[in-house]
C-alpha cells in the first residue's frame, strides 16, 4: 500500500505539456549518512530508503526546475528549486540549489526556511522548533567561489520561547535533528562561538566534550569517555590508520608471505583476488580477531595470522572527541592499481566501522 502511495504522488509531480506529452521527472531515493558532516548516500530503490528526491519541470514563466523531497511516509519533506545553468547536476546526487528552499519535519510542520544560490546557502536562515515557535536565525555568507560558507550566529531562543541570544551576543544551543537532546551549547559574541562549549553524544558511548574557540575559531577539545577518561584533542574524529597508509601494510604483508610461507607442496602462495583479511584494532592499537578469506588451506590461514607484522602495533584505531574505539577493519590483501597521467597509482578494498 505504501509503495502504491508513493508512486501516486510520482505521477501528480509530472507535468503534462500542451500536447498532452508527459515532460521528464528524474526521481532518486535516499539513505541518511551516519558520518558528521557527509552527503546522504545515493540508493538504488525505495526500499530501505530514507526520503526520495523527485526533479520536476519549470514552472511556466520560470527557468528553475523544482526539487521535491519526501519522507517514505509520504510526508513532504523539502521544496525547492534548482540552479538551472547546470542541467547535468539535475541528474545527480549534488544537484545545486537555487533560490528559497523549506524543510519540514516528518509530520508536515515546517522547519527551515533559507535561501541558496549555485548550490550554496546564503542570507539569512531560520529555523523552528516542531511546536512552530522561532528557534534560530543565522546569517550565511558563501565565499567568492560559493563554497566555504561562513554563518553567523544572530538570534537564538529557549523552548519557552525566551530569547538567549540577540544581534550575535549571548548562549546558542545545538540540538540533534528532531530537537529531543541538548547536543552542544556555548557563548556567542559578534556572532561567532567564543569561549568554551559543551557537548554530549546522548548515544551509548556516553562522550562528553569541550571545545574551546576564539572568535569562531576551534583551539582545542577535551573528550571523557564512558569512565571518566579524559582525552585532549585538536580534530573531531579521526580514521583508523597504519604507520604510512594501510597499503603499507599490505605490501608488507605480502612480502613477507612471499619470503617466509609456502604451500604444502613447497610452492610460493599466490593469492587470489578474493583474499581478504579482517581484524579489530583495540584502543591501544593491537589487534585482535584476525581472520582470513580466500583459497587457502587452514594451516596457512593460520601461518599468516601469527605473523610478526600482525603483532606489533602499528594500527591506531578510530577516535571520536579524541577517545579511541574498537575498529573493525576488512581490507583485501590484494594492492591494485591503474595508470595516471602521473604513474601507477595503487589501491585496495578498504572498510572500517566502529566495532561493538
Amino acid at each position: 500500500m505504501l509503495k502504491n502511495s508513493l508512486y501516486l504522488i510520482f505521477l501528480l509531480g509530472c507535468s503534462i505539456n500542451a500536447n498532452g506529452q508527459q515532460k521528464d521527472t528524474v526521481v532518486y531515493y535516499f539513505r541518511y549518512n551516519v558520518i558528521k558532516g557527509a552527503k546522504d548516500l545515493l540508493w538504488p530503490t525505495i526500499d530501505s530508503a530514507d526520503y526520495f528526491r523527485t526533479i520536476l519541470p519549470a514552472d511556466s514563466g520560470d527557468d528553475k526546475p523544482n526539487v521535491q523531497e519526501y519522507y517514505i511516509n509520504g510526508k513532504i519533506k523539502f521544496v525547492g528549486k534548482a540552479y538551472s545553468n547546470k542541467p547535468t547536476d539535475l541528474r545527480a546526487p549534488e544537484m545545486l540549489l537555487a533560490g528559497e528552499g523549506m524543510c519540514f519535519f516528518p509530520d508536515g510542520k515546517r522547519k527551515q526556511i533559507s535561501h541558496y544560490e549555485k548550490g550554496y546557502k546564503s542570507g539569512e536562515e531560520y529555523s523552528y522548533y516542531p511546536s512552530g515557535k522561532l528557534f534560530s536565525r543565522v546569517k550565511n555568507s558563501p565565499g567568492k567561489l560559493y563554497f566555504n560558507v561562513k554563518t553567523a550566529f544572530i538570534d537564538c531562543y529557549d523552548k519557552s520561547g525566551n530569547m538567549i541570544c540577540e544581534n550575535g551576543k549571548g548562549h546558542w544551543i545545538i540540538y540533534n535533528d528532531d530537537f529531543t537532546k541538548n547536543v552542544f551549547e556555548g557563548p556567542v559574541d559578534k556572532g561567532l562561538m567564543d569561549g568554551v562549549w559543551h557537548g554530549a553524544t546522548g548515544n551509548s558511548d556516553s562522550i562528553k566534550y569541550t571545545m574551546t574557540y576564539i572568535k569562531g575559531r576551534f583551539i582545542e577539545g577535551n573528550g571523557t569517555d564512558k569512565d571518566g577518561v579524559s582525552y585532549p584533542f585538536v580534530t573531531e574524529s579521526t580514521p583508523a590508520g597504519y604507520k604510512n597508509s594501510p597499503i603499507t601494510f599490505v605490501e608488507s604483508l605480502d612480502d613477507y608471505i612471499g619470503r617466509k610461507l609456502r604451500d604444502q607442496n613447497g610452492a610460493k602462495i599466490s593469492l587470489k583476488d578474493d583474499a581478504e583479511i579482517s581484524f579489530i584494532i583495540e584502543k591501544n592499537g593491537t589487534l585482535s580477531n584476525i581472520e582470513i578469506s580466500g583459497d587457502l588451506d587452514s594451516g596457512l590461514k593460520e601461518k599468516i595470522k601469527n605473523s610478526p607484522l600482525l603483532q606489533e602495533k602499528g594500527w591506531s584505531p578510530q577516535t571520536r572527541f579524541g577517545i579511541p574505539f574498537r575498529t573493525k577493519i576488512v581490507m583485501s590483501l590484494i594492492v591494485k592499481g591503474h595508470d595516471t597521467r602521473y604513474g601507477i597509482a595503487k589501491y585496495i578494498n578498504f572498510n572500517q566501522n566502529i566495532a561493538e
